[in-house]
């Protein structure tokens, strides 16, 4: 059964276990629960008192017992407190060093500073040699984007819009195996990955940023060479589909990011035209935008850029993302809600299991 891509990212951030009710061992699932809030083991014993037929057990009558309890209701305020606390203080450790670089007055650290600022201004220089690899990769971008500017539309039309295009089946495949590895988390597991992911993605970010010339010169060499070979093959009709995809996936999100001056309007045409079609595919796009403009932290060259308060600027971003991911950790570690913590529980309730659970509840009752 095919799963609706854009349903599956719609609902994205949501328990996906939500509203579905409990599963049956033979795998059917139970209807949502009605709007009578009494347990039914209770509505039947009433029923029988007063004189009428007891009802349907839950599965035949198509009601759904009471939502998982215990291991998801709120803990102690205190606990839940201390759990928050001990989880971001332990975040945070990650920026320590960071903020120490940034914010202290120290003549070492100062002197970092200054050597960081140095080096991005290094960059930047008109007569420097990472802007003048820059300055040429950009010269034959805009060549070969020019020379494939009639192309694109076609390109296009042949491989992301056709439904049938292999190409476009593939990006169909990866998004659906995406949406459904996500619907597999629970709401808690996949509110830390997220975070655990966008905590590391400013790490990097304010590594790169830290050493900006070797970085920028290290991004230019992975792909400048590839350029003018590439424009070769796609003027001579040489592989040319694999030419265009290899331009504007592997080549065109690299060299956009360190570049900040708008487009040609041609060549932004071409570029909004494949962003338009790799909806919703919005990682791909996002690679498809000028680096200034991600809200990644991605780095770019900017002459005009207040080096030092950008950098303080990623620090602070830093520092959000590290305490979100201290409030999903404590969450999750409090109530786990992955696939191993739930099955833990129901193996505990299995069989003759859930017995003790009853005694315990009944003596204490």
């Amino acid at each position: 059964m095919i799963i609706q891509a854009d349903t599956a990212q719609q609902n994205e951030g949501t328990d996906p276990t939500e509203g579905q009710g409990n599963v049956v061992d033979d795998g059917r699932q139970l209807a949502s629960a009605g709007s009578d809030d009494t347990p039914p083991a209770r509505r039947s014993g009433a029923a029988t008192r007063q004189g009428g037929a007891a009802p349907a057990s839950a599965a035949e009558s198509g009601a759904a017992p009471p939502q998982l309890p215990a291991a998801d209701d709120p803990r102690d305020d205190k606990v839940e407190d201390l759990a928050r606390a001990a989880a971001i203080a332990e975040a945070r450790k990650a920026i320590e060093s960071a903020t120490i670089e940034i914010h202290s007055t120290a003549w070492d650290k100062e002197k970092a500073r200054r050597a960081a600022a140095d080096d991005y201004k290094l960059a930047v220089a008109p007569d420097g040699i990472v802007w003048a690899k820059f300055k040429a990769a950009d010269a034959d971008f805009e060549r070969t984007a020019g020379d494939m500017a009639d192309k694109v539309d076609d390109w296009i039309a042949a491989n992301l819009s056709d439904p049938k295009a292999r190409l476009r089946q593939l990006l169909e495949e990866r998004r659906q195996l995406g949406d459904r590895l996500r619907s597999r988390y629970g709401e808690r597991e996949r509110a830390r990955a997220e975070a655990q992911s966008a905590a590391k993605r400013w790490s990097d970010a304010f590594a790169a940023w830290s050493k900006p010339g070797a970085r920028a010169s290290a991004l230019i060499g992975e792909y400048a060479d590839k350029i003018r070979k590439l424009n070769a093959e796609i003027n001579n009709d040489e592989n040319r589909d694999l030419a265009i995809f290899t331009f504007w996936f592997e080549v065109a999100p690299k060299h956009l990011q360190l570049r900040v001056k708008p487009l040609p309007a041609e060549i932004a045409q071409n570029v909004e035209a494949l962003r338009e079609a790799l909806k919703p595919d919005n990682d791909l796009r996002r690679r498809l935008k000028l680096g200034k403009d991600r809200d990644d932290g991605s780095l770019f060259l900017d002459p005009a850029l207040d080096y030092a308060e950008h950098r303080k600027t990623l620090l602070t971003r830093w520092a959000e993302a590290a305490d979100k991911l201290g409030e999903a950790e404590a969450a999750y570690k409090l109530r786990p809600d992955d696939a191993a913590a739930l099955k833990q529980r129901a193996d505990k309730l299995k069989d003759d299991g859930w017995q003790k659970t009853a005694a315990e509840i009944l003596k204490a009752a």
